[in-house]
């Protein structure tokens, strides 16, 4: 979704990662950087990402849940 060929799709994509990791991590008025979107992503559990803030299930938690499980699998 972040990289689909119609930009509409991929702007709320972008947009509603944007909103999810910037409730996750609460900092007002500062719109996530790409390097904490990434770390989102990632399944970093570093500094606020990894909170327990009470989160509703959406599409980047579950990206973010899946990514951790796979993680161990992965030879990087």
């Amino acid at each position: 979704m972040l990289t689909c060929g119609d930009p509409f799709i991929r702007e709320i994509a972008w947009l509603s990662l944007r909103h999810v990791v910037h409730r996750k991590t609460g900092r007002a008025r500062q719109a996530p950087s790409n390097s904490m979107l990434m770390q989102y992503l990632s399944g970093s559990m570093a500094d606020r990402l990894g909170a327990n803030v009470g989160d509703a299930s959406s599409l980047w938690s579950r990206v973010r849940r899946a990514t951790r499980t796979i993680r161990p699998h992965c030879n990087t």
